[in-house]
């Protein structure tokens, strides 16, 4: 089993389980259609651009942290700061979607 094919399995198994909403009604989970959607969207490619210029040059501050057991620096904070290295200036982030763009030519 892939890891994409077990997050997939795993995540349907979750929202086939009936949970409470905050006013305590049972919610069943959403049609097929809206699942499909879901992943559709997740995995869809994305390009991070400046909002100023359009780059893609766009840098985030994180914070990482030692894993013992995998023996390499894994990223546990991801902040909200963003910086443009084409601007030399902080910016904001406009996602867009890539779709194939980025595919290896067949």
């Amino acid at each position: 089993m892939t890891i994409i094919t077990g997050l997939v399995a795993a995540e349907i198994k979750l929202l086939s389980r009936p949970h409470k909403t905050l006013t305590g009604h049972s919610r069943y989970p959403e049609p097929v259609e809206e699942i499909v959607e879901s992943y559709s969207r997740k995995m869809a490619k994305r390009v991070m651009k400046c909002a100023h210029c359009g780059s893609s040059e766009v840098r985030k501050d994180a914070w990482a942290a030692w894993d013992l057991h995998a023996q390499q620096w894994e990223v546990a904070a991801i902040y909200d700061h963003v910086y443009c290295l084409d601007c030399d200036a902080e910016t904001t982030i406009v996602e867009e979607e890539v779709g194939d763009a980025l595919a290896p030519p067949p």
